[in-house]
């Protein structure tokens, strides 16, 4: 009888600090979810022009490749160091061309996407590299970005920034679904702002306009119907900036997650306001979920 293996959580990389703590991080989930690992590391072959002649000169690729290939094979013997008996089975991939458009296109048979917040050649000043904001804005799975001083997972819980949209219902029953394989609490995390002036007569005598607690709460047992032995979990709604109330609720939890898009996007762009501020701030690892399909 066959049995058909778990999809694969995929890692970027490349060599770097940042990559390294990634590759820590998916390793670590992958054995407590149950899942296998792939590295996925990406070259090109630099484009260079002589001054001197005028012409390009030739550069052996199979240089970068092999480079790629050591830095996968670098990473997968840390991961077997650390862990023993206890890492994930590990496969190793290498792919010419941008990393970015390697690691969407090995997301597409995964379960979920890592990658750190900088790889080489990033500005050290950039919190965010170029390969991390690409992944964001076009993942085909829940992405991962992977901060330098982020725990590892299963330490603290998980909290789920939700606003009812289709987007913020995704996240939230991801997060369930990561919170039975570890073991993690649950704070669903809901802020709000009062509207902005009164049309004539004043606001309608609605309680939820000022305090939407019930609507959030209905919204949450509405999105988990469905979804057998929840983990435990709590509510939090407070009047507060979205953005700013999410990285301090997250400080010191396992993870913030978080839909693609939130009531008031554009449908054309993946990423609202509030997730692209977390990019830059998130405290603890943000997970990233996209819209279901026939919301994309």
């Amino acid at each position: 009888m066959e049995t058909s293996l778990p999809r694969p959580i995929v890692v970027g990389v490349d060599g770097s600090e940042s990559s390294a703590r990634a590759v820590r991080w998916a390793a670590l989930e992958a054995t407590r979810v149950g899942a296998p690992l792939q590295l996925v590391s990406a070259w090109q072959t630099p484009v260079t022009t002589s001054w001197a002649t005028l012409s390009t000169p030739y550069i052996d690729p199979s240089l970068f490749e092999g480079n790629a290939a050591e830095v996968v094979r670098t990473a997968k013997g840390q991961v077997t160091e650390d862990m023993g008996a206890d890492a994930p089975p590990m496969t190793g991939a290498t792919a010419a061309g941008p990393p970015a458009s390697a690691l969407l296109d090995a997301a597409q048979h995964a379960s979920l996407l890592v990658v750190g917040t900088r790889g080489r050649g990033g500005l050290a000043s950039a919190v965010l590299g170029s390969v991390s904001t690409t992944c964001a804005h076009h993942t085909p799975v829940p992405l991962v970005i992977v901060g330098a001083d982020a725990p590892d997972p299963g330490t603290g819980g998980i909290v789920v920034g939700f606003d009812g949209s289709p987007g913020a219902r995704a996240a939230l029953r991801w997060a369930v679904a990561d919170a039975r394989a570890t073991g993690a609490d649950i704070h669903v995390a809901h802020a709000w702002t009062s509207p902005i002036g009164e049309p004539f007569g004043g606001l309608p005598e609605d309680p939820e306009l000022h305090d939407p607690t019930p609507a959030i709460e209905r919204a949450v047992a509405e999105t988990l119907a469905d979804e057998p032995d929840l983990p435990p979990i709590t509510v939090h709604v407070v009047p507060a900036p979205a953005a700013r109330y999410l990285i301090e609720r997250a400080k010191g939890e396992a993870l913030l997650v978080v839909g693609s898009r939130g009531h008031g996007g554009f449908v054309g762009l993946l990423l609202g306001s509030v997730s692209q501020s977390l990019l830059h701030h998130s405290p603890c690892p943000l997970v990233i979920v996209p819209p279901p399909p026939d919301d994309a």
